[in-house]
């Protein structure tokens, strides 16, 4: 039998390696000031995101819903990340 060469990919690292093919065309269609895509490690795109979510989560909504903040701030994480694999519009997050 003949040997293939052969690279097979999961659907994230697809759509990784998409973003940053079309990168300066992401970036012009958006008027986005000229940068390289960077890729964040998950604790980091966690605190970045309880930072910039904190006034709206408030202890109120933290009680109503069962779960500390870092907590809460992960499962809405994993959800995005979940919603843009599906292709589930963002316009669902809306209110964060």
């Amino acid at each position: 039998m003949g040997k293939v060469p052969g690279d097979s990919e999961n659907t994230f690292r697809f759509f990784q390696d998409e973003v940053i093919l079309f990168w300066p065309l992401l970036i012009e269609s958006l008027k986005l000031k000229a940068q390289f895509p960077v890729r964040l490690r998950p604790e980091t795109e966690q605190e970045l995101a309880t930072k910039l979510w904190h006034s709206r989560l408030n202890e109120e909504i933290l009680r109503s819903i069962g779960m500390n903040e870092s907590r809460l701030v992960r499962r809405i994480l994993d959800l995005m990340q979940l919603a843009a694999l599906s292709g589930t519009p963002l316009k669902i997050f809306r209110t964060f």
